[in-house]
């Protein structure tokens, strides 16, 4: 993996503008969940703090988790709802 990485072949052929791909639920483990949780409570103490001198919090983007098929599930159904609701609104 790390020669890989380190390939300047390899690096060109990538998606520069592409998003970050979630970890796989193999990656997440019980250290790395805690590491999320504590990353996503310091971000939200940084916002809470700067918030209290008046100025406009910065947004601390979540830790990234892994994506199951639930989640892909929900956000279909939601999706789903969402075009259903806006066919009714605009009478197509």
């Amino acid at each position: 993996m790390a020669a890989i990485a380190d390939d300047d072949e390899v690096a060109a052929q990538m998606d520069l503008d592409a998003p970050p791909r979630p970890p796989s639920l193999t990656e997440f483990d019980p250290t790395t969940r805690a590491v999320a949780d504590l990353y996503d409570r310091v971000g939200v103490l940084i916002a809470a703090v700067v918030a209290s001198t008046g100025k406009k919090p910065p947004r601390v983007p979540p830790y990234r988790r892994p994506r199951l098929a639930i989640d892909r599930l929900r956000e279909r159904t939601r999706w789903t709802k969402h075009k259903a609701l806006t066919a009714r609104l605009l009478r197509r």
